[in-house]
């Protein structure tokens, strides 16, 4: 098993610890009860921003422990950064591009597209992005 797998299932099991703890305080059920279905739903939701987080490791370089908890617009590069936060907060749904920072500082063009999904109590945003790095460089070379 690859340390990063190994620190992915341990941040899963951290995040699954805590929310049973949260689950078994009366006050709290409730509201937990309205946001996740069923335990099993909750486990397939972590384990997807696990698989998120651990994609964001690889394409930017940083080390799982260094993605875990940073929010999303640390990664895009600083002169990208207001195109990103205009989209998010309007809601948009359409292809755009900007460019991710690498751990050694060098800029990687990506697609991204957003999508708001509405859920009982709060929407979520799922946000896909995509390596372009390959056919920009095809681009340059025409």
């Amino acid at each position: 098993m690859s340390k990063h797998k190994l620190n992915a299932d341990e941040h899963l099991a951290a995040m699954q610890e805590r929310i049973d703890r949260l689950a078994d305080r009366s006050a709290l059920s409730g509201q937990i009860e309205a946001c996740v279905k069923s335990r099993d739903d909750l486990a397939d939701r972590l384990n997807r921003v696990v698989n998120q987080l651990l994609a964001m490791a690889r394409l930017t370089g940083f080390p799982l422990d260094e993605v875990v908890g940073r929010n999303i617009f640390d990664f895009i590069a600083p002169a990208w950064r207001p195109i990103a936060q205009e989209y998010t907060s309007h809601g948009s749904e359409y292809l755009y591009e900007v460019h991710i920072l690498h751990r050694d500082g060098h800029e990687i063009p990506v697609e991204v597209i957003g999508k708001t999904m509405p859920q009982q109590g709060a929407d979520y945003r799922v946000v896909v992005a995509r390596d372009i790095s390959a056919r920009k460089d095809m681009q340059e070379r025409e």
